[in-house]
């Protein structure tokens, strides 16, 4: 803090009149003290105003290292300083030294982990300060040193690792590396704690505004918050890490057609959405994915966007098992939003077809045949081309409509539940009639404190869904996998669709 050393107006009088007797002549008679008053007063008027300004300016400043420097006071600033040179260094290596496959100084990637990391530094600064704050309330305990240094400790190993999770998009693995995975379940916890205590934050400041409320420790005590906050939050971590190791699950759909051709009634297709291959999902996973669908023997499979969650170069072998698909007329592909995120998009396209054998939908379709009768399968490419201005690619579904007879079966594979919309509303233009929409990426909230922001942020969030305007069903599913946090709410889930379509009269 800064000290005024700017002396105060009495003093200023004092010295005024000393300096002014001392100057005096020797003959000369010593001031009246009628004189000595004038004076001062004379003094404090003509500087009043002066030394108010310097105070309030040096208040000012006296605030604004307060808020740089010491701002929480009990968050030691080795800890911000720590995360602050990560952040930088990370943004730093995402523009200049980004992999190969990436585009380098890309606008759109400089935004996102400026905002997502800054933006958990400060959620960091808040859980530090709630967690040290448990044994800074508690000083009088015979505990409270160890106690304080446990804290400190649990925290700090918390919050870094949490913090360190962008960098295993960035680096190859090993396959048995259960590191990440480690960081990344903490990176859930961080997530839980931080929208629990937000929560119990302004629970507490309205509660002390409330008279009656205002005693009452169920409602304004931070400590007691503090506790159920963190022990909630790795509980669902943990519960939700339960419901994404096991098997994924089969849901039965029978989908009604109206006028589906007869020789298509029973057409199977296996609906499978967000694998999110990448540092937490290994070679295994998707080796049990593919078994499950192999069991259901369908018609076609049909992957819905969010394949991938990285580069070729590093995940690409843990995608290796998905070129074992079988189905009777093929495997088909939507690029989802994180197939376009790391590497060049024409990377993966090329090894998705390639490699794995599969058929990439990109604002295209295919025409299955049975005797005369026929069914298109068509796919668009993602709602985030609108926004990322990927060369060459953008959600166009004249273009990916245009081969599909206008008065037949017609079913599009669209990632993401926006993109869905926006070929519902663009289908009475282009004068086009689609019967079914597979989507994909809402994961159906995938955690408890994610559910509801997912769920307002969706046109169509989970399940079935009709839209009368166009007499089109729409059917989101909730992926078999997860983005980021190896969680889920529940085993159910992970899912993967097993669709009948029937045919209809009405």
């Amino acid at each position: 803090m800064f000290i005024s050393i700017i002396p105060s107006p009495r003093r200023r009088s004092i010295s005024a009149k000393k300096r002014t007797t001392d100057n005096m002549s020797v003959d000369e008679p010593l001031a009246t003290n009628d004189e000595n008053a004038s004076l001062t007063q004379e003094t404090e008027e003509e500087e009043s105003p002066k030394i108010k300004k310097q105070q309030q300016n040096q208040c000012l400043r006296t605030r604004i290292t307060n808020f740089c420097l010491n701002i929480p006071t009990n968050v030691p600033r080795h800890l911000i300083w720590i995360l602050l040179l990560y952040n930088v260094c990370f943004m730093l290596h995402q523009i200049f030294f980004a992999h190969p496959g990436a585009p380098k100084l890309d606008l759109r990637r400089v935004l996102f982990y400026s905002f997502f990391t800054f933006g958990m530094l400060i959620g960091s600064i808040f859980i530090y300060k709630r967690i040290v704050s448990i044994a800074h309330k508690n000083r009088t305990k015979p505990w409270y040193k160890k106690g304080k240094l446990a804290l400190n400790v649990f925290a700090y190993v918390w919050i870094l690792l949490a913090h360190s999770i962008m960098i295993y998009v960035n680096i190859p693995l090993p396959e048995t590396f259960f590191f990440p995975v480690i960081c990344y379940l903490l990176l859930g916890a961080w997530l839980h704690c931080f929208i629990f205590l937000l929560a119990f934050f302004i629970i507490e400041k309205i509660s002390r505004c409330i008279p009656p409320l205002r005693k009452n420790q169920i409602f304004t005590s931070e400590t007691l918050h503090t506790i159920l906050a963190i022990s909630l939050a790795f509980l669902l971590t943990l519960e939700g890490f339960i419901s994404t190791s096991q098997a994924p699950t089969v849901k039965n759909l029978n989908i009604g057609i109206k006028n589906l051709p007869k020789e298509f009634n029973g057409f199977s297709i296996a609906l499978v959405s967000d694998i999110h291959v990448g540092p937490t999902v290994n070679i295994k996973r998707v080796e049990k994915i593919v078994e499950t669908i192999n069991k259901m023997e369908p018609d076609i499979t049909t992957i819905v966007g969010d394949l991938v969650d990285g580069y070729v170069e590093y995940i690409g072998k843990r995608a290796k098992p998905l070129k074992n698909l079988k189905s009777r007329y093929g495997n088909f592909v939507a690029l989802g939003n994180h197939d376009y995120l790391h590497e060049n998009v024409e990377q993966w396209i090329n090894f998705f077809k390639n490699d794995l054998n599969l058929t990439v939908l990109l604002n295209s379709g295919v025409i299955f045949n049975k005797m005369d009768s026929q069914i298109c399968l068509a796919g668009v490419e993602d709602y985030i081309t609108e926004s990322m201005r990927v060369a060459g690619h953008r959600l166009d579904p004249e273009k990916a409509l245009k081969n599909c007879p206008k008065n037949g079966t017609t079913i599009l594979l669209s990632h993401q539940p926006n993109g869905a919309a926006k070929v519902l509303k663009s289908l009475p233009k282009i004068n086009k009639h689609v019967d079914l929409i597979l989507s994909g990426h809402t994961h159906a909230g995938q955690m408890f404190v994610t559910a509801p922001i997912t769920y307002f942020s969706n046109p169509f969030f989970y399940g079935l869904y009709y839209y009368s305007e166009t007499d089109t069903q729409i059917y989101v599913s909730s992926g078999v996998n997860y983005w980021g946090p190896p969680i889920k709410m529940f085993p159910s889930l992970c899912e993967i669709v097993n669709i009948k379509l029937r045919r209809t009269s009405v």
